[in-house]
C-alpha cells in the first residue's frame, strides 16, 4: 500500500503526488518572494523621494535604540541587508 501525505484538507498518494505538491508549493512560496521584494523596493523609493524632498527636511530623521529610523512619526522602513 503506498503511503498517503496530508497536507491541510489534500491528502497525495506517492511520492509523484507529493513531489507535484511540493513543487506547487515552492511556485505559490517564489512567487509571495517576488510580491514582497517589489513592496520592499517601493517602499524604500518612497522613502527616499520622502526624505530628499525639501519640503520634509523639517522633519529629520530620528534614530531609536534599535537603530530603526522615524520619518515625521511613522516608523521608516528597514534597509535590506
Amino acid at each position: 500500500m503506498a503511503a498517503v501525505f496530508p497536507r491541510g484538507n489534500q491528502a497525495t498518494v506517492g511520492a509523484p503526488g507529493r513531489h507535484r505538491l511540493l513543487e506547487k508549493e515552492l511556485r505559490e512560496l517564489q512567487a509571495a518572494e517576488r510580491q514582497l521584494d517589489d513592496l520592499i523596493q517601493m517602499c524604500t523609493v518612497q522613502l527616499r523621494l520622502l526624505t530628499e524632498d525639501p519640503d520634509n527636511q523639517q522633519y529629520p530623521l530620528v534614530r531609536g535604540r534599535d537603530g530603526a529610523g522615524w520619518v515625521g512619526g511613522t516608523r521608516s522602513c528597514p534597509q535590506p541587508t
